[in-house]
């Protein structure tokens, strides 16, 4: 199978389907595609999905060094995305470009710090490359990163500029206080 100028930027990686009749890339210039294979080897495009600019929550004219799609494959027959930025992507089954993406965050770094929020019943974890995550303190399910104040232009979630090694929570203010180095 030979398909060119699919994306506006590197194939990072490319999947086929368990039944053998789907093919979905994953590319740098944030989108996945996904392709029918016939049995005589046509492929025809199937549609996009839009992974970085859903985590972004806006288009944009340059894909943020985090929204780079790096991986792809088919987890018990649902499309799933990995971009730069480490956070995994359950895409729906048919590309809807942002629609239905469901996002699964977590850290790609060693966590070195942790508070706990009862009254929120959240509890947040945060790790050697700068990136704190929100729990869910009764499921132990992630939330989400946590944006850093000046926002997340890049999409790679740094709140410090170096390693978290530790947290904090102020119960009485709601506020939660990090240290790092």
């Amino acid at each position: 199978i030979k398909v060119e100028g699919i994306h506006s930027a590197t194939i990072y990686c490319v999947a086929w389907s368990d039944d053998d009749k789907s093919v979905m890339t994953a590319s740098g210039d944030g989108t996945c595609k996904l392709f029918a294979v016939s049995d005589s080897g046509d492929v025809a495009e199937q549609g996009t999905w839009n992974p970085a600019e859903f985590q972004l929550g806006k288009s944009f004219s340059r894909v943020p060094v985090g929204g780079n799609q790096l991986g792809c494959s088919f987890v018990g027959g649902q499309p799933l995305s990995v971009g730069l930025n480490g956070q995994m992507c359950l895409l729906p089954s048919k590309p809807s470009g942002t629609s239905d993406i469901q996002v699964i965050t977590g850290h790609y770094a060693a966590i070195a710090g942790m508070a706990v929020d009862y009254s929120a019943k959240k509890f947040y974890t945060g790790d050697t490359d700068g990136i704190l995550c929100e729990w869910d303190l009764m499921t132990a399910k992630p939330i989400g990163r946590l944006e850093p104040p000046e926002g997340n232009d890049d999409l790679m979630f740094v709140t410090h500029g170096g390693a978290i090694s530790g947290l904090a929570m102020a119960t009485k203010s709601k506020t939660m206080y990090s240290v790092g180095w």
